[in-house]
């Protein structure tokens, strides 16, 4: 896939404008690139899996290039643009940050936040939510145990 076709593909608040950003990708396609320290901060799995590399010298390093070699390392992250974008904005924060509307909205945050076990202060802050949102079926209660 081109870079050019690859641009166009990225959410508007998050568009690939550093080498030291990381690509990820919701389940249609949509990319968002988001700093790789942000992200290793809020998860051990990502801390674990995004290597930073060291600054390098080479001044005049190719935005084509850069955009390429972190579309490489693209992670898939097998959710809905919406739940990537909410997922994205509750980092380093004690309380959500999104305008989460319905039980299910926040149960597939609470979801992709334990599958890449984001830190307990944002995955707290999402299930003290749920009881308060009265369309949450009783299984799916069952799920977060």
């Amino acid at each position: 896939m081109s870079v050019n076709n690859v641009k166009s593909r990225f959410h508007p608040a998050f568009t690939f404008k550093h080498p030291d950003q990381a690509v990820l990708v919701s389940d249609t396609g949509l990319h968002f690139a988001i700093f790789k320290d942000a992200l290793s901060r809020s998860s051990q799995v990502f801390a674990s899996a995004v290597d930073i590399p060291q600054p390098t010298d080479e001044a005049q390093k190719v935005y084509d290039h850069q955009l390429e070699e972190a579309l490489s390392k693209a992670i898939d992250m097998e959710t809905s643009d919406t739940t990537l974008k909410w997922f994205i904005d509750i980092f380093d924060t004690t309380q959500p940050v999104c305008s989460l509307t319905t039980s299910e909205e926040t149960f597939q945050l609470t979801q992709i936040c334990q599958k890449w076990d984001v830190n307990d202060s944002a995955l707290k802050a999402l299930k003290d939510r749920l009881p308060t949102l009265i369309d949450f079926p009783p299984w799916k209660w069952l799920a977060l145990a």
